[in-house]
């Protein structure tokens, strides 16, 4: 996952889930330290010693087995968990309705004729899902004063989402994916 995410232009999401899975990943070292020190007590220990006996292996190994097993199992219920709780949330969530074009235009308005063109050009998806703002001004030949106006614009219209540094196009699907 780290490495789709960077591989698609999240580099921020790759690296808070990179330094989010060395926390998970020390916090299970630490699990598995305290699990080797747990003290058995009777009742524990003659459960996996006679489970041991049946499938021939040592009680220790065993034992050790059963405890990973359960962790995992308790991490597989809270993932399930934080998912549902998140579905949960967005299912509440307000949905916003989308602006019109006329709504849109509104503004635009106070751009020249050549922004509002350029503008549509936008809307249009002639550049992509993802227009970038350097390209489109090496492309085209434009100056950064005349492009990042139209961006804005588009961006206060609602037609242009930010994503960090980068945009994409609202009407064509909402959210980035990844």
């Amino acid at each position: 996952m780290i490495k789709t995410n960077a591989n698609n232009g999240y580099r921020q999401r790759a690296i808070n889930t990179a330094a989010k899975l060395s926390t998970m990943e020390a916090e299970r070292t630490q699990l598995i330290e305290k699990l080797s020190t747990i003290e058995q007590t009777p009742s524990t220990h003659s459960a996996f010693s006679s489970l041991a006996n049946t499938l021939n292996a040592d009680p220790a190994k065993v034992q050790h087995i059963g405890f990973l097993a359960l962790a995992i199992i308790t991490d597989i219920a809270l993932l399930a968990f934080n998912a549902a709780v998140t579905v949960a949330k967005r299912a509440t969530a307000p949905l916003q309705q989308p602006e019109t074009v006329e709504t849109q235009l509104l503004h635009t308005t106070h751009l020249s004729e050549e922004q509002q063109q350029f503008a549509q050009r936008i809307r249009a998806g002639e550049f992509g899902h993802k227009p970038v703002m350097r390209n489109i001004i090496n492309e085209m030949r434009l100056r950064h004063g005349t492009v990042k106006p139209v961006f804005d614009a588009l961006q206060q219209a609602g037609t242009l989402n930010k994503n960090g540094r980068g945009y994409f196009l609202a009407s064509q699907g909402g959210l980035p994916n990844g």
